[in-house]
């Protein structure tokens, strides 16, 4: 049997295709938009969120480095200071405090340094846990051939029981 088309080739090709304008490919396009448009507003409340959970990770950050950790880094960076202007003086203080970091013993601790520069002498002042460490402290200075002579100030109880002490040595 044969086939016969009984349609014409107009109603053919139109009966395929009923857009043929376009519609479908305007259609399908703000269908993408759309899509697109949703994706960028999940995204934008993904990121909102993202930022805020950076924004309070730094606030806490903050808060601890200023907090306590500041102090101690801006008294370091004093003593960096400090250090340095006396390297460039080239005066004795360095020369000073490596006679005393050597002579100190373990439990005792200087609370004030002063250097005369031209009476060759130091000025220290001290705390101790008893005083059996200040005659030991005071021992090792009259021990250390740097320093020519140990005069001893005022020893007293503080108010937490430790002993404090002050001692001026002159340099040979």
């Amino acid at each position: 049997m044969t086939n016969i088309n009984l349609l014409a080739q107009e109603e053919h090709g139109s009966s395929k295709f009923p857009f043929k304008n376009g519609v479908g490919m305007v259609a399908s396009v703000l269908l993408l938009v759309v899509l697109v448009y949703l994706g960028m507003i999940f995204y934008q409340k993904r990121l909102d969120a993202q930022f805020k959970v950076v924004n309070q990770s730094y606030v806490s950050e903050h808060a601890v480095l200023t907090k306590g950790s500041a102090g101690n880094i801006l008294d370091f960076q004093n003593r960096l200071t400090n250090a340095e202007e006396m390297v460039k003086k080239d005066d004795l203080s360095v020369e000073n405090f490596s006679q005393l970091e050597k002579t100190m013993l373990a439990g005792d601790y200087l609370t004030s340094y002063n250097y005369d520069a031209e009476a060759k002498s130091i000025s220290l002042e001290g705390v101790a846990s008893n005083l059996v460490d200040v005659a030991k402290q005071i021992r090792e200075f009259k021990e250390n051939e740097y320093f020519n002579s140990v005069q001893i100030g005022n020893i007293g109880l503080n108010e937490s029981g430790n002993v404090d002490f002050s001692i001026s040595l002159k340099i040979k």
